[in-house]
C-alpha cells in the first residue's frame, strides 16, 4: 500500500472547504420553523437572609440580667469574626444585656443600631424580618428559648433541640442562617457552628 503524506496547508485547506460546503448546504437546504423562544426569566428579587444566634455565655454577676462572661466576650468577638465583612443591615435583640453584648461589635461594625424587641413578643418579630426589603441581612441575638420558635415562624424549624422545643442550656456555639422564601416558596436553613 503507498503510504500518503499530506501538507498542513493542505489539510487546513480541505478543512476550510468542507466548511464552506457544509455552509453552502445548509444555505441550499429549506428553512426549518424556528424554534419558539422561551420567555426570557425576569430577574429574580435578591434574597433576604436572617441570622440567628444565642446570646453568648452569661457571667454570673446578676441572676436576673447577667452581662457576658468573658467566655462569652470571646464568642462575640468570634460573632464578628464570622459576620464583620457581611453587610448586615438590621441588628436585633432582646431586652437583656447578654443579648446586646453579643451583638454590640457586628452592630458597631455595621454601623447599624440595634433594635430592642422584648422575647415575649416573638410574633411581632417575625413579621418583621418577613417585611425585610430584598437584599436585607438581619443578624437577631435572642435566648436558648426563643430562637427554636422564631426560626419555626420564618418557615425553617431548627433540627436537635433539647425538648424538641429549644435549643440545650450549654449550646452557645449554634449560628443558623435562614434564607426568607418568597411568596409560596419554602425558606432555606444552613445550621453552622461558630467557636470563640
Amino acid at each position: 500500500m503507498k503510504e500518503r503524506t499530506f501538507s498542513r496547508r493542505a489539510l487546513v485547506g480541505g478543512a476550510a472547504a468542507l466548511a464552506c460546503g457544509a455552509g453552502v448546504v445548509a444555505a441550499q437546504a429549506p428553512a426549518a420553523k424556528p424554534e419558539p423562544q422561551a420567555p426570557v426569566p425576569t430577574a429574580l428579587p435578591k434574597p433576604r437572609t436572617v441570622v440567628l444566634v444565642r446570646h453568648a455565655e452569661k457571667a454570673a454577676d446578676d441572676p436576673r440580667d447577667p452581662t457576658l462572661s468573658e467566655a462569652g466576650k470571646q464568642r462575640a468577638a468570634a460573632l464578628l469574626r464570622v459576620l464583620g465583612e457581611t453587610r448586615v443591615t438590621h441588628v436585633w435583640t432582646s431586652e437583656f444585656k447578654r443579648t446586646k453584648d453579643t451583638a454590640a461589635p457586628v452592630a458597631a461594625r455595621a454601623k447599624v443600631t440595634p433594635v430592642e424587641v422584648p422575647g415575649k413578643d416573638l410574633p411581632v418579630l417575625a413579621a418583621r424580618l418577613k417585611e425585610l426589603a430584598p437584599g436585607s441581612i438581619a443578624l437577631v441575638v435572642g435566648h436558648s428559648n426563643t430562637l427554636p420558635a422564631l426560626a419555626k415562624a420564618l418557615g425553617a424549624p431548627l433540627s436537635n433541640l433539647a425538648n424538641g422545643t429549644d435549643l440545650r442550656d450549654d449550646e452557645y456555639d449554634r449560628l443558623s442562617v435562614i434564607t426568607l422564601a418568597q411568596e409560596g416558596l419554602d425558606s432555606g436553613l444552613l445550621e453552622l457552628r461558630y467557636g470563640a
